[in-house]
C-alpha cells in the first residue's frame, strides 16, 4: 500500500498544501463582491381554455425566457436608467461602452424546475450598489415584463423575496476555495505516488528477473562445462566425484531464495 510509506504520505501532504495556498493567494487577489439575492414568481392566468398543467407548463417556459432576456443589453439598458446606480463600473475601459461581458459576471440567474420561480443573484465591490440594482431589477421585470413576454395581462409576475444583501462580501469564498485547493492538491498527489509506485514495481520485477536470467546462464554454462569434462573423464578408468556440479547446483539455489 501506498499510504505506508512516510515519504509517500509526505509527497501527498506537500502537494496538497502547495495547491491550498495556490487557491488561498488567489483567492485573495480577486476582487471581493457582496451578494444581494432575490426571486420572483411568473404566473400564467388559467383561463377556460387551458388547464392548470398547460398554464404551469407556460409559466415555466416564461421564466426559463426570461434568464436569456435578462442578460441583454436591452434589459441592462432599462436597469442603468436608474440614476443612482454607477454606470460606469459596467464600461469597458477599451471601448468606452457599456460591456454586457461585465453585466454577466455581476448576476447569476437560477431556475428552480416546474415551478416559474426565477432566483436572481446579484454581485458588486459596493455593497449600496448591488441592493440597488436588484431593487431595480424587479422593478424593471414588474413594470416592463409584459414589453418582453407579450403576454399582456395574461400573465403576471410577483416578487417572492425582497432583495436580501450581504453584509460581507459573499465572492471569492475563500475557505471553500482553500478546501477545493486542498482536496485537489490530495488527489493530484495519491496519483503522482501511485503512478510512481507502479513504475518502480515495474523496474523491480525487471531487474530480478535480469538477475534470474544471469544466473540460470551461468548455471546452465557450467553444468555444460562440467557435464563435458566428466565425459571426457569417464572414458578413462578414474570416474571424480560431481562435487563441483553439487556446488553450482547449491549456489543456484541460494541465489534463487535470496530473491
Amino acid at each position: 500500500m501506498i499510504f505506508k510509506n512516510s515519504n509517500n504520505i509526505a509527497i501527498i501532504f506537500i502537494i496538497g498544501f502547495f495547491m491550498m495556498n495556490s487557491f488561498f493567494w488567489m483567492s485573495s487577489f480577486m476582487t471581493p463582491k457582496y451578494k444581494s439575492e432575490m426571486s420572483v414568481l411568473f404566473i400564467q392566468k388559467q383561463l377556460s381554455s387551458i388547464d392548470v398543467y398547460t398554464a404551469s407548463k407556460s409559466a415555466e417556459r416564461i421564466s426559463l425566457s426570461f434568464k436569456n432576456i435578462i442578460y441583454s443589453s436591452k434589459f441592462l439598458n432599462l436597469i442603468l436608467n436608474n440614476q443612482e446606480i454607477d454606470k460606469t463600473y459596467f464600461i469597458d475601459k477599451r471601448t468606452n461602452r457599456i460591456s454586457l461581458e461585465k453585466w454577466e459576471d455581476s448576476i447569476k440567474l437560477n431556475n428552480i424546475r416546474e415551478s416559474g420561480i426565477l432566483e436572481i443573484e446579484i454581485f458588486h465591490p459596493d455593497k449600496n450598489q448591488a441592493k440597488l440594482i436588484s431593487n431595480q431589477v424587479l422593478v424593471t421585470l414588474e413594470k416592463d415584463g409584459a414589453t418582453f413576454h407579450g403576454g399582456g395581462n395574461n400573465v403576471n409576475i410577483m416578487r417572492l423575496d425582497d432583495p436580501e444583501t450581504s453584509l460581507e462580501p459573499a465572492y471569492p469564498n475563500i475557505p471553500l476555495n482553500s478546501a477545493l485547493g486542498l482536496m485537489t492538491g490530495i488527489i493530484v498527489g495519491v496519483m503522482i505516488v501511485y503512478l510512481k509506485s507502479d513504475s518502480s514495481l515495474n523496474n523491480l520485477e525487471k531487474k530480478e528477473k535480469n538477475i534470474v536470467d544471469s544466473v540460470d546462464a551461468d548455471f546452465q554454462k557450467e553444468t555444460l562445462s562440467l557435464d563435458q569434462k566428466k565425459t571426457k573423464l569417464m572414458k578413462g578408468s578414474y570416474n571424480p566425484p560431481d562435487d563441483k556440479l553439487v556446488e553450482v547446483q547449491s549456489r543456484y539455489q541460494q541465489l534463487l531464495n535470496n530473491l
